[in-house]
């Protein structure tokens, strides 16, 4: 009977031991604090980087045929947080949609997005869950803006959805949803992006690709691709 009581403590003290040295979950609160510190951090330092933007949008028939194509290759650099665009090459061929302003803006920003100390408190965020994208484990949180620009006063465009969080380098590494406001029958299409490591410390865009419904006018479904390469940091 001592012997069976001496092996039960040690089996109890063995789990005690392993559950004390076990990582610790953090909190929404705690991986929204860090991610929001390192997102900062990773935007400053793509502001220090000049890139290429190489973007292809194609409006699709109900029938599936394409209906012309928009070209838009730049070279993207920032002065003072400024964005400058060098082009190198833009084509429309486009027979339905026609590319507006809001657009441009979305894909300047909504696209790339970062959610920095300075951007959180324009947005409420919860924690949805857990979950690996490839060989990345993540932590997945519904992102709402916590007010929607008025069109008619301001050309802010907000972003709407979901993002990733790599849970170890608490950035950004997946994002899907669309940009708001959408007014007057226009409507954004749903799109996702993903990011890739650059100089082994930060999460940059990469790639944004959508085949949805946009409408600017009338309805049109469309297929996207942006690539943003060659991220070289500036002279």
């Amino acid at each position: 009977m001592a012997k069976i009581r001496s092996i039960i403590m040690t089996l109890v003290v063995f789990s005690v031991s392993v559950i004390s040295v076990l990582p610790q979950q953090p909190t929404p609160d705690e991986i929204i604090k860090r991610f929001a510190q390192r997102e900062t951090e990773a935007k400053q330092a793509r502001n220090r980087y000049t890139y290429l933007e190489d973007m292809v949008l194609q409006p699709v028939t109900s029938f599936g045929f394409v209906e012309g194509k928009y070209t838009r290759s730049c070279s993207v650099s920032f002065v003072n947080g400024e964005r400058k665009e060098s082009f190198l090459e833009e084509k429309n061929g486009m027979k339905g949609p026609r590319i507006t302003p809001a657009d441009l803006r979305d894909l300047a920003t909504i696209y790339q997005f970062f959610l920095t100390e300075k951007e959180l408190p324009d947005y409420k965020l919860n924690f949805v869950k857990a979950e690996k994208v490839d060989e990345l484990n993540t932590y997945v949180f519904d992102v709402r803006p916590a007010h929607t620009p008025d069109p008619r006063k301001s050309t802010d465009r907000v972003f709407v959805g979901q993002i990733w969080i790599d849970d170890k380098d608490f950035q950004i590494v997946k994002i899907a949803g669309h940009s708001e406001p959408e007014y007057g029958g226009n409507r954004s299409a749903r799109f996702e992006t993903y990011y890739t490591f650059v100089a082994d410390k930060y999460w940059f865009p990469w790639q944004t690709v959508s085949d949805d419904v946009m409408a600017t006018g009338r309805a049109n479904k469309v297929t996207m691709k942006v690539v943003y390469s060659q991220y070289k940091l500036a002279k």
